[in-house]
């Protein structure tokens, strides 16, 4: 999964990227998360979310446009029907929301495409010379086979999954991919990291002195998600990954 090599990198600039997968090289919310949404509340229907399992679009349609498409679906669709407030009911509330969390992250996955510029991009920056490191949360199966149906992990050097259960760990692997890509001669200084989430992969980049770029695309689930502290700010914003040539341009030249 991994080849060892030293970084080339352009002169003295970005010698390496780590890249989120979800929302960053191609359109998840538009081609997967409605259908994981629903298919979560409908598992959540079959063990004690006060919903019928046949309204669970509608459902899921409402808390989307009462909470935002951001939302946690499993977690608000408790919050909003109450059954977190019974101290008695928060037990079996948490082993709904994980039911319903397990099936977000395990819905089938069909016909899926990257962004047309994605692996362009991706053979542009490996021709540059530069290190890529893949980053994503989730079932480790389920993004196995996203990476396998979109025909991108050719490359990448390194592929690193998050598959905490209920609760992303970001910020604890990027810190070992730091470490790792230290091992073949790349400063903090001299990475970029690129994700579409202001709370996650930025915060957590910029925390341990990343350069950091957010994805914001048209149909991203977390497009409008306001940086809630200066942590979450990132350095650079592409709507396009092709926009990535544009940054490194300039932190390049900063050299």
């Amino acid at each position: 999964m991994m080849e060892k090599k030293k970084a080339k990198g352009k002169g003295e600039g970005i010698k390496a990227l780590i890249l989120d997968l979800d929302d960053t090289l191609w359109d998840t919310t538009g081609q997967l998360v409605k259908k994981g949404q629903i298919a979560a509340l409908e598992e959540m229907a079959k063990h004690g979310l006060p919903i019928k399992k046949s309204d669970a679009a509608k459902t899921r349609d409402m808390l989307v446009k009462r909470y935002g498409q951001h939302v946690n679906i499993t977690t608000k669709a408790l919050e909003h029907f109450g059954m977190y407030k019974d101290k008695k009911n928060r037990k079996n509330a948490e082993k709904i929301r994980l039911i319903g969390h397990h099936r977000y992250h395990t819905v089938r996955i069909g016909k899926i495409r990257p962004f047309k510029d994605t692996v362009p991009t991706l053979k542009k920056l490996k021709k540059d010379g530069r290190i890529l490191v893949l980053l994503s949360y989730g079932v480790a199966r389920q993004q196995n086979s996203k990476i396998r149906k979109l025909g991108i992990r050719r490359y990448f050097d390194r592929i690193v999954l998050d598959t905490t259960i209920g609760r992303s760990n970001k910020p604890m692997h990027i810190k070992e991919i730091i470490r790792w890509l230290g091992k073949r001669g790349v400063r903090k200084d001299e990475i970029l990291l690129v994700g579409d989430r202001p709370n996650s992969e930025i915060e957590g980049g910029k925390r341990l002195g990343l350069k950091t770029a957010r994805m914001i695309h048209a149909h991203g689930r977390y497009s409008r998600l306001k940086p809630q502290n200066r942590w979450q700010k990132a350095d650079f914003r592409i709507r396009r990954i092709s926009n990535l040539y544009g940054v490194l341009d300039r932190l390049d030249n900063q050299r």
